[in-house]
């Protein structure tokens, strides 16, 4: 947009979002009282399009567009599209939320499946245990403390959130492995919708009150074959 008295000019799609990079220049304007308030409506407008288009393309409950756009003004660019196209550094803003409150835990891991940032994308390759999606069947394995017993056992995710993840063990023939007095166990697995086989080592952080086996996390998760 130009004018042509010379009073303003602006230039880039997405001047609104980032006004340090010269996007938006202000050469000369007899109002100047009027020019933050000018910029703090455009970047209101500027909000309302992105969220909504956000919302209607993944479709994104209010809260977990406004929470997404709230979290992209942390990134550099400070872009909603940083975020939604971009995975690794969507996993970037996980990693660096630290603790919080319950109802935006559960917006990120239902964002995270609106993104289709997991293994159930077939083209993601998978690098942390959190793009593990749920309903993948896991080979796992795991020794109870310094004992030679390697103990293998097929189980499923149940449910992954940026903290933990937590698995059932599949029905089996024999004795129940000993889980709990593992200190770390080995998940092998193929997305369903992949050619890839990974595997990754989680540390054991006890039973859920729904008797489901909790895990940390790693981001170390490493593809050990292709088919």
């Amino acid at each position: 947009l130009g004018m042509t008295e010379g009073l303003m000019r602006f230039a880039g799609p997405t001047f609104w979002e980032d006004t340090d990079r010269g996007n938006l220049n202000i050469f000369f304007s007899p109002d100047k009282d009027e020019i933050t308030p000018f910029k703090e409506r455009l970047l209101g407008l500027a909000k309302e399009n992105l969220i909504l288009r956000a919302k209607q393309k993944y479709i994104f409950s209010d809260f977990e567009a406004e929470y997404l756009w709230e979290l992209s003004r942390n990134t550099k660019e400070k872009e909603l599209a940083q975020l939604t196209d971009n995975i690794v550094k969507f996993e970037k803003m996980v990693l660096e939320l630290g603790e919080i409150e319950k109802e935006k835990l559960d917006a990120i891991i239902q964002i995270r499946e609106k993104l289709r940032f997991n293994s159930d994308n077939p083209v993601v390759v998978v690098t942390s245990s959190r793009q593990i999606a749920v309903g993948t069947k896991l080979e796992v394995s795991g020794k109870v403390g310094d004992q030679k017993t390697l103990h293998q056992f097929k189980a499923v995710v149940m449910f992954n959130s940026i903290n933990f993840m937590y698995i059932n063990l599949v029905a089996q023939q024999g004795s129940v492995p000993p889980v709990a007095k593992m200190a770390q166990l080995t998940l092998r697995f193929k997305p369903p919708r992949q050619h890839t086989y990974y595997q990754c080592r989680l540390p054991f952080e006890g039973i859920s009150p729904e008797k489901m086996f909790r895990l940390g996390h790693s981001d170390s998760v490493k593809i050990t074959e292709e088919s």
